[in-house]
């Protein structure tokens, strides 16, 4: 399973906890949650930072638009779809800033 050892420093586990609460079995795609934040990650290596137009047209990375498919129709899909992909990428920046930091801080006091 795809995680992110972020330390409990960010918002990111107790906000995974919640989503796989709400998914109901056989719509496991119809709410965003830690799988959904895996294929985001893998679309901006293929395509690069905020290209999200790009990502979510790809197939490969088709599972990023279904928790918004219900969305679809309303005069600012684009935007509001744009702006949640943007929020969620710079909460798992954090994390895997925090991650990072993490992995260095505990490799200086083995070496020290």
């Amino acid at each position: 399973m795809f995680n992110i050892a972020d330390g409990g420093f960010t918002e990111l586990h107790s906000l995974w906890l919640n989503e796989e609460r709400a998914v109901t079995p056989g719509k496991e795609n119809d709410i965003w949650h830690r799988r959904h934040d895996y294929w985001l990650l893998s679309g901006i290596v293929c395509h690069g930072y905020a290209r999200y137009g790009e990502i979510c047209n790809d197939p490969r990375f088709a599972i990023v638009n279904e928790p918004f498919k219900s969305e679809q129709g309303k005069g600012n899909f684009i935007d509001l779809k744009n702006k949640f992909l943007q929020r969620r990428f710079k909460l798992l920046e954090q994390a895997l800033i925090i991650e990072e930091q993490l992995r260095r801080a505990a490799h200086l006091q083995i070496h020290e």
